[in-house]
């Protein structure tokens, strides 16, 4: 893997005594591909402002970029990515506690492991001086959490340095507006399953007269936000998930022989599950949302649209597998989704489709109603279909029914079709 070019973007509030600097230090490294820095001034009132203004235009390659009001580190990130050219993004703090020096070696790493994530470790086979000891306890605390509860061996999930694919920075949609930002990109990073390789990076701490930022609280926060993301993914609550979980189950067997086949997921969630999940063993992954970030990731193609452009938006392209999870209920013309399914798949291809069961109607609209799942969704179903419904309803478009069962208690069905 070549990377060509690196967006560095640089969240700055009351720096005035060091972005000049770290401007500077930034220019002076060579990172032997093209590079690009976005500067986002978060509100400062000490003068960095100012700065800025007189400095923007002055440097090519230097983008600057200005909040009114002070938002946070989170949303400077959000701001600067809406305007980012890289292959791949790195923050560096405006007060140079890390070395710009150090990217080069993420780069590096990123290219050798062919990795989308490259982080540079504080901890890592190298011995940092840390100012305040109930700082470097609660970040080992921490980190052996996240490691405890999710079976990973990262070193420092905090760290500033995070190297990242452009749009899988964009698809994790940044939501903390804080410095709670670095314990929620680690989070959502490990829980798609993204490996991350780990680089040891100089560190040289500032304290809290220099300018340091960072409170106690924001530890505590980062401590919530990982029991949170526990519970929760991107699309899902802890009941939605179970319901996914037991959805995916009941097709297993047959997404077992993926490998080097197209998968079309219709209706694939904000996480867009399967793709990340059989992200290794397929040749191409196609998710269809209306609520997804639309990007490309690798072999995974994420596509922002509604069901019933399915059709055009996927013309002349053919699939070995079709999946439909908890899709077809939503749909105001089942049976054109069935039939522009069909007509989408290879020959022999399957099609794979869960929906809940009418019994189901009541139950779901109860414990919606009492906040335990999303209730947006399940206001907007529109039918719901026995398993004998939705069985015909394939027969009758051309599919041969190789698998039909109920689960959940009959709450639910799953329906494999073969195309002939």
């Amino acid at each position: 893997m070549m990377i060509k070019k690196i967006s560095v973007i640089v969240p700055c509030f009351n720096e005035i005594r060091t972005i000049e600097r770290a401007i500077q230090a930034l220019l002076s490294v060579d990172f032997h591909r093209e590079k690009e820095i976005i500067i986002v001034d978060d509100g400062s009132t000490d003068g960095t402002r100012e700065y800025l203004e007189k400095f923007h235009g002055s440097k090519e390659k230097v983008a600057v970029l200005f909040h009114e009001k002070n938002k946070g580190k989170g949303s400077a990130i959000r701001t600067a990515l809406r305007k980012a050219t890289g292959d791949y993004i790195i923050v560096q703090d405006a007060d140079l506690e890390y070395d710009p020096h150090d990217i080069v070696k993420l780069i590096e790493s990123a290219e050798k492991n062919n990795a989308l994530v490259a982080y540079g470790s504080r901890n890592k086979d190298i011995k940092n001086k840390y100012l305040y000891p109930h700082y470097y306890w609660g970040s080992k605390i921490l980190t052996w959490f996240i490691n405890f509860l999710y079976g990973q061996k990262i070193t420092d999930p905090e760290t500033c340095y995070k190297f990242v694919e452009t749009n899988l920075m964009r698809f994790i949609d940044v939501q903390e507006r804080g410095f709670g930002v670095e314990m929620e990109v680690t989070l959502k990073i490990i829980k798609l399953g993204i490996p991350i390789v780990e680089e040891p990076i100089s560190y040289s701490p500032r304290g809290f007269k220099e300018g340091k930022k960072i409170k106690t609280k924001d530890g505590l926060w980062a401590l919530y936000l990982i029991i949170w993301h526990t519970f929760h993914d991107m699309h899902f609550g802890p009941v939605d998930g179970i319901l996914r979980y037991l959805r995916v189950r009941s097709s297993k067997p047959f997404l077992r022989d993926l490998k080097g086949k197209n998968m079309l997921d219709v209706g694939c969630g904000r996480q867009g599950y399967l793709g990340w999940k059989y992200k290794n063993i397929l040749l191409s992954y196609s998710g269809l949302d209306s609520i997804i970030v639309e990007s490309s990731i690798q072999n995974l193609n994420f596509i922002q649209d509604d069901v019933k452009n399915l059709a055009l938006r996927f013309s002349g392209k053919k699939f070995d597998i079709i999946t439909a999870l908890a899709i077809i209920e939503h749909i105001d013309e089942p049976q054109k989704f069935i039939m522009e399914s069909y007509e989408l798949l290879s020959p022999q291809g399957l099609f794979i489709i869960t929906t809940p069961a009418p019994v189901a109607h009541p139950i779901l609209h109860f414990i919606s109603s009492i906040g335990i799942i999303n209730k947006e969704e399940i206001d907007c179903h529109k039918q719901y279909f026995t398993l004998e419904k939705i069985s015909e309803e394939l027969r009758q478009k051309g599919f041969t029914i190789v698998y039909k069962k109920r689960f959940l208690f009959g709450l639910n069905s799953v329906v494999v079709g073969k195309r002939a």
